[in-house]
């Protein structure tokens, strides 16, 4: 089965595409640098193209059976992402794997979650056999805290008081995977995340106990967190994390046991656990 993938060579993407691959499909790429197709894995077939230009979309899309649609958070996601979907649509592509979110049913006035839910309502409105995959927090955006956390001892993210789940990526890969190449879980939505939430500050603990050193959280002060990524990250971003943190402050993030079950199903087990996670990384990065 050939299956593209728009948005295949990110942090996801890339995996969704090892994913579909080591199961015998015929994965293809579409990105918008042509110096990245150089990059893809042997076996992987890539194309250039970008979303705002749907014209370009319809080279990658010949010859296709199935579908993954990610996007980047970008203040034009949704425009972005309605352009793909009706290049696709006249396509004739019948089978979708969509990534959203989480918090576009919980929290759709952060902006990057509104934007999937408009996207969600497009797609579930459409002829296509889709199947849409919502996300809690991903447990490897750890990852960028590598050097807070490694090395000065702080835990990055101010997640709060409540309960945050996580969802280890490769989690999401798997699931999307299955449905691509299967069909499982066509007209329904899967929230995907890990069965542990610890909030903030049993998040630094988890790294302290697995690192063998102090890892502290620094507190609930989002405007202080918005200071320390200042020149790190774009203003329409900071200003969109920052939303999205206040709502896991006041919420938390986690899935009910039916939920869980639903996750169980589609992934043919049960998902990998945050604090094996972090388990896993902290001995990776000690050597």
């Amino acid at each position: 089965m050939t299956v593209l993938l728009l948005g295949g060579s990110g942090q996801v993407g890339s995996l969704v595409t090892a994913e579909i691959l080591s199961r015998g499909g015929r994965p293809r790429v579409l990105t918008r640098k042509a110096e990245k197709l150089a990059e893809l894995p042997a076996g992987v077939e890539g194309f250039v193209g970008d979303f705002e230009q749907p014209e370009s979309l319809a080279p990658a899309l010949a010859g296709v059976e199935a579908i993954f649609l990610l996007l980047a958070n970008d203040p034009k996601e949704t425009h972005q992402a309605l352009t793909a979907l009706a290049a696709i649509k006249q396509s004739g592509v019948k089978r979708l794997v969509y990534l959203s979110s989480r918090l576009s049913s919980e929290a759709p006035h952060v902006p990057h979650a509104g934007a999937k839910l408009a996207v969600e309502a497009a797609i579930t409105r459409s002829d296509l056999a889709y199947t849409i995959l919502q996300p809690t927090f991903f447990a490897q955006n750890d990852l960028m805290g590598r050097e807070a956390i490694l090395h000065a001892g702080i835990y990055p993210h101010p997640l709060g008081q409540h309960g945050v789940a996580r969802v280890d990526t490769r989690d999401v890969a798997s699931a999307a995977a299955t449905a691509l190449l299967s069909g499982k879980g066509a007209g329904a939505c899967f929230p995907l995340s890990s069965p542990d939430a610890p909030n903030g500050p049993e998040s630094a603990a988890l790294w302290s106990e697995a690192l063998g050193r102090e890892v502290r959280y620094p507190g609930d002060d989002l405007q202080a967190w918005a200071k320390s990524v200042e020149g790190l990250l774009p203003a329409w971003l900071i200003y969109d994390l920052v939303m999205m943190y206040r709502h896991l402050q006041a919420a938390g993030e986690s899935l009910s046991d039916p939920e869980l079950a639903l996750q169980e199903d589609l992934l043919g087990g049960p998902p990998r656990r945050y604090g094996d996670f972090v388990g896993e990384t902290a001995q990776a990065w000690l050597g």
